[in-house]
């Protein structure tokens, strides 16, 4: 196989020295070793069939030879195998499928999330400041036809998950969850403080807007469902419908015929 090693597999071969993330040395390689150790191979290949045509067609001329063989009977399994990823990696670039081999896309979601959550997380209490005006509330009693009344802070707890629903859920992905997890629900059912009290400025800034939004879309419906539409329409999101389940019950019966009988018996010829 030394023909068809390249400079470039042998500098792809010279190992990586790193740390692992409990602190141990490993070695690592260069992810485009993988398609030229297979190139190796496919280039093996490509020659012992030309050398088999070739020792054919001078066999048919009338000389005595005999083919040269590069490759072994027991290598043919890894010929195959190398074809089949350098297929795959015409499809997808190899560093693609390392990174995803080896989480390495999921590690920068995390880092990227990370990055999020230090912008609109706080690292510690912020004061409180009234961030849902009166207006906020009296829509949202209005649309789904409940009786308001000024100054009652007293609310049904559909109105904490609407809350979460059209203001915290349209903050960055893994805002809403890190802030159930520092501001989890009491055993007597509600929370301890304000989820907004745990924001940064950035995090405020967003959610004053949010809330801006959502009342205006508040004052512009009629009812809960013709705001969630323009809810839906002015985030670009799609209302899924709820679907119904219905449960069936039948009463346990014999096994049944594959074919029902006729009601007249066949004659015998």
């Amino acid at each position: 196989m030394e023909p068809f090693v390249s400079d470039e597999l042998r500098r792809a071969a010279t190992p990586v020295v790193f740390r692992t993330t409990r602190g141990g040395r490993a070695f690592g390689y260069d992810a485009k070793l993988l398609p030229l150790v297979c190139e190796v191979y496919l280039l093996a290949r490509d020659a012992h069939h030309r050398a088999l045509r070739e020792a054919q067609e001078r066999r048919a001329r009338g000389d005595q030879v005999e083919a040269k063989y590069i490759l072994l009977p027991n290598q043919d399994r890894i010929v195959e195998t190398c074809d089949l990823l350098m297929r795959s990696m015409a499809k997808e670039h190899i560093v693609a499928l390392v990174d995803r081999a080896t989480g390495y896309h999921d590690q920068e979601v995390r880092d990227e999330l990370t990055k999020i959550l230090e912008q609109y997380i706080a690292p510690h209490l912020m004061p409180w400041v009234l961030r849902f005006p009166d207006e906020f509330f009296k829509q949202v009693y209005r649309i789904h036809r409940w009786p308001y009344v000024t100054g009652r802070r007293r609310m049904p707890q559909y109105v904490g998950k609407f809350i979460n629903t059209y203001i915290y859920d349209q903050l960055p992905p893994g805002v809403l969850d890190k802030l159930r997890d520092l501001n989890p629900v009491k055993e007597a059912g509600y929370r301890a403080i304000q989820h907004h009290r745990l924001l940064t400025d950035t995090g405020n800034v967003h959610l004053d807007r949010q809330i801006t939004s959502t009342i205006t879309i508040m004052t512009l419906s009629e009812s809960k469902n013709q705001f969630k539409q323009q809810f839906y329409r002015v985030h670009n999101k799609r209302v899924v419908p709820k679907r119904k389940i219905i449960e069936v019950t039948a009463e346990p019966t014999t096994s049944l015929p594959l074919f029902a009988a006729s009601k007249e018996p066949t004659k015998e010829a």
